[in-house]
């Protein structure tokens, strides 16, 4: 009788532990696919560094905005922050002069949907410079942009 209550504590020992490994390699299973798998939202898409990344070809496609030449358009998300760049060029044949100007994120609709405040610093004639804007808010999921001047 001793002999038989021993195996039967080592049975119920041997599948508790078994039960234990498979929850966790379940988990461990769970928690990696979560890793991999790309979130997206209407006009971002979250990569697997977790930066998210602005696909909108709306916001992406090169314009005239306040006499500038802007191309090279990105929004994304990196750790806590969003970062738009830009690139300007200004094709007059006259300086332009540093300026505050808001970027004035739009929907779908054409609605506003935020603002940040960025400096376009003094631009020769002929000249390119690229720049960007960075605040603490998440503004990446947006269609499209325009440049207002500041009053």
């Amino acid at each position: 009788m001793n002999r038989n209550k021993l195996w039967v504590i080592l049975m119920v020992i041997i599948i508790i532990l078994a039960i234990i490994l498979i929850i966790n390699l379940v988990k461990k299973d769970d928690v990696n696919n979560g890793q991999n798998q790309v979130q997206q939202e209407e006009f971002t898409i979250q990569t697997e560094n977790g930066n998210k990344v602005n696909t909108s070809e709306a916001l992406k496609k090169p314009r005239e905005e306040l006499g500038y030449n802007v191309s090279n358009i990105t929004l994304e998300k990196q750790d806590a922050q969003t970062i738009f760049k830009l690139q300007l060029s200004n094709q007059t044949n006259a300086d332009k002069p540093g300026q505050l100007v808001d970027i004035v994120f739009i929907d779908k609709n054409g609605n506003e949907e935020s603002r940040m405040a960025l400096y376009i610093r003094e631009i020769k004639a002929g000249a390119s410079i690229e720049t960007q804007a960075t605040i603490n808010n998440d503004f990446t999921n947006v269609y499209d942009f325009k440049l207002e001047t500041r009053n």
